[in-house]
């Protein structure tokens, strides 16, 4: 139900925010890492467990695919409903839990502004009466959770302090997360529309939000290749030549997208999911590169 894949990919964007504060894997704290990464991944499982209960009604009438809809555990396996529930608020504790500890470890107020702040939006995403995810809000949860918050308390628990530091992977996260999420909803149109869920890409339709999402992820790229410059100077062509390489990838899944082909929408999904993981965890090994050269003598 929880779909372990997804908590994995959580992780480079966990890890680049921490590496963005110590800029070199040797100056990582290792318990708070884990200790922060366990926070992430305990809201993450809030947010999956509330998602597959209160869209339940729409995982039953919609197909679900590796990476788009709900995972329809409930309804494959005839699940009790409220199992998802009870799972949903025994990650909650477990955050909660955590977040005592992480306060023990490094009592920081904005830090634990971070994590409460979370775990609202993991809540407030798919459970009335906030609901965000049918309201045209929850692509901008996603965005404000992954884009934001995961590498922002990943900087902050290991002491990061720099706004210099964050600031241009935030700014590379951001719209890349949006253009990633623009991509893995649209597959999902149908079946949200027939639900009464009225997702970005129901409201302003597809060609509409996919040109939008295209953009946000373009200017994402952009945005990446001028921080791997920043960072590892001449690095910034292989971070070129590589979004080069997506986009030409790219190109005949969105356009079967762009003309209402949902085979193709679900192929630019997984195409443009497997870009954004690239793309993340290239900045990472970016990171770990620049500060390993500029401690060599030379």
């Amino acid at each position: 139900m929880a779909r372990p894949y997804f908590l994995l990919g959580t992780i480079p964007l966990y890890l680049v925010g921490a590496l963005g504060a110590a800029r070199d894997p040797r100056a990582l704290a290792v318990v708070p890492f884990f200790i922060g990464l366990a926070v992430v991944l305990s809201i993450q499982l809030q947010t999956h467990f509330y998602n597959e209960y209160h869209d339940r009604e729409t995982d039953r009438t919609a197909a679900s695919s590796l990476l788009t809809g709900g995972s329809g555990a409930l309804v494959k396996y005839d699940l009790y409903d409220e199992f998802a529930l009870w799972l949903g608020r025994a990650a909650v504790l477990l955050a909660l839990g955590l977040t005592g500890v992480l306060a023990m470890v490094a009592f920081r107020p904005l830090l634990l502004g971070v994590v409460f702040l979370a775990i609202a939006l993991g809540w407030a995403y798919s459970s009335p009466p906030a609901r965000f995810v049918a309201r045209g809000l929850g692509e901008l949860t996603v965005v404000v959770l992954a884009g934001v918050l995961v590498p922002l308390f990943g900087f902050l628990f290991q002491g990061g302090t720099a706004t210099q530091d964050i600031l241009p992977i935030l700014g590379t996260l951001v719209p890349l997360t949006f253009g990633m999420n623009i991509a893995t909803t649209l597959p999902d149109i149908d079946g949200d529309r027939r639900t009464g869920k009225r997702t970005l890409a129901v409201r302003l339709g597809a060609r509409r939000i996919l040109d939008i999402g295209i953009l946000a992820f373009l200017l994402g790229c952009a945005t990446g290749v001028w921080t791997i410059e920043q960072i590892l100077p001449g690095a910034g062509m292989i971070g070129l030549a590589v979004a080069a390489v997506i986009c030409l990838v790219g190109v005949s899944p969105v356009a079967g997208a762009r003309s209402g082909d949902q085979q193709a929408a679900s192929r630019m999904a997984v195409i443009v999911t497997a870009a954004y993981g690239t793309i993340v965890s290239g900045l990472s090994l970016v990171i770990v590169a620049g500060a390993w050269a500029i401690s060599l003598p030379w």
